[in-house]
């Protein structure tokens, strides 16, 4: 579920974050539902299982390993992604560049791959986007 920043964007209303959001929102939350569905397949019995994917709660087992974030919004945007570098995500998910003034998320997704590690995408103002990698995070514009 996508989250907004009210309290660093307080005179946006829904409909001006739902218009900078777009695309790259629903798409990641698409990722996490796909995440979610992983999840349950390890938590569920078999024949648990095997009915949630008859309903279509979750994909029906594959030999494919998952995709990494990084590829699937790759794939979803279709003009590929270049990696911005020299900046870096805080804790709170602050985008901080040498000389910039630092930007506040306007909106975050939890993208985790499991209950282990909460891990978040982060929607900036400029179309900048991050995305939680093994190592830190991939920043890109997507507009």
């Amino acid at each position: 579920m996508i989250q907004y920043n009210k309290e660093a964007y307080p005179n946006h209303t829904p409909e001006m974050f739902r218009d900078v959001v777009g695309l790259v929102g629903r798409w990641l939350e698409e990722y996490s539902r796909n995440s979610l569905g992983n999840m349950l397949k390890v938590m569920l019995a078999d024949e648990e299982r095997e009915i949630a994917e008859l309903l279509g709660f979750i994909a029906e087992e594959s030999e494919e390993e998952e995709e990494s974030l990084v590829d699937f919004m790759r794939d979803k945007y279709g003009w590929g992604l270049f990696e911005m570098k020299g900046g870096s995500v805080s804790d709170s998910g602050v985008y901080k560049y040498p000389e910039d003034p630092d930007l506040h998320w306007i909106a975050k997704v939890d993208t985790s791959k499991d209950d282990s590690k909460i891990e978040y995408s982060y929607i900036y103002p400029y179309a900048i986007v991050a995305l939680p990698t093994e190592d830190g995070y991939f920043v890109t514009r997507m507009d």
